[in-house]
């Protein structure tokens, strides 16, 4: 049985141009890695969580129990297809060091990709699975820059 989940891509320097409701297919162009929002170093934010979701949401809701995280979903995107170089985890899934630096949990990852050189071809990022995928949200968050949610069936 299919499920439906909802991936973000924050922190981004700038989003491809998408629009609200555009399909995406594997490779279609995402936006370039960057450092918006309270991003303190240019990186990928990446998550995923169950259901559509049409707004960003907060690493709190983890913990309350609002949002529930799919590692399993997550880990499937850690592929070549993402940066066209495999990505390098600077931040990872509930990793320790963050929760005792900003007592919350990181239930997601913080991705670079592996040669980290600022090139259009490595800091593009693009849609990283098989299964096509429905623009839910493109725009800036405060907190998560400029992020984009894309909603797909696994």
């Amino acid at each position: 049985m299919k499920r439906t989940y909802t991936m973000r891509f924050a922190h981004l320097k700038n989003p491809s141009g998408l629009r609200v409701n555009s399909t995406i297919k594997q490779g279609d162009a995402i936006g370039v890695m960057g450092s918006s929002g309270a991003s303190t170093a240019a990186h990928l934010h990446l998550d995923v969580v169950e259901g559509i979701v049409t707004k960003n949401w907060r690493l709190s809701d983890y913990e309350s129990g609002v949002k529930t995280a799919t590692p399993k979903q997550l880990a499937r995107c850690l592929n070549k297809r993402l940066f066209g170089v495999y990505p390098v985890v600077t931040t990872a899934y509930d990793d320790r060091d963050y929760y005792v630096g900003f007592g919350k949990l990181h239930s997601a990852f913080d991705l670079v990709p592996e040669d980290r050189h600022e090139t259009q071809g490595h800091y593009l990022i693009r849609w990283p699975l098989l299964e096509h995928g429905v623009v839910t949200f493109a725009g800036y968050d405060n907190g998560y820059g400029n992020s984009v949610l894309i909603s797909y069936e696994a």
